[in-house]
């Protein structure tokens, strides 16, 4: 089996939404062969590219049939923060409507975390917004 069929079988077996390339390191491949299979498996759309070396599992849109995540992003993002292992907060809006003391669902996903960790994530239209405290 190729590298690109153990990747793939891998990532088919895996629970998790999100991958990133650390996740692969245990196949042995080299750096430029990992980018290969990586930039692929997002041709092919069983993979979705949504932040530099952050990965999603996909699925075909019902309206265009391209890929998409398989999830929102503001679903997929706290797996992806934990799996980067960057400490981080709700935004205070989103942090309100967690609680209970507004009713209000905020149209943005805002997130606290150090400005030192603050990474582009996101896919189409809809990126994590960065809140300073």
């Amino acid at each position: 089996m190729d590298l690109y069929q153990k990747i793939k079988r891998s990532i088919k077996l895996r629970k998790g939404r999100v991958f990133i390339r650390k996740d692969f390191s245990d196949f042995k491949a080299s750096d430029a062969q990992l980018s290969r299979v990586l930039a692929r498996l997002v041709s092919e759309g069983i993979l979705v590219k949504i932040g530099q070396g952050v990965y999603a599992k996909a699925k075909p849109s019902v309206r265009t049939g391209k890929a998409i995540p398989i999830a929102t992003v503001d679903e997929l993002l706290p797996e992806v923060l934990d799996k980067l292992g960057i400490e981080y907060t709700l935004g205070s809006a989103a942090q309100e409507y967690a609680d209970g003391v507004s009713t209000q669902i905020p149209m943005a996903l805002r997130i606290r975390t150090s400005s030192r960790n603050r990474r582009k994530l996101g896919f189409g239209n809809r990126f994590v917004v960065y809140e300073d405290d």
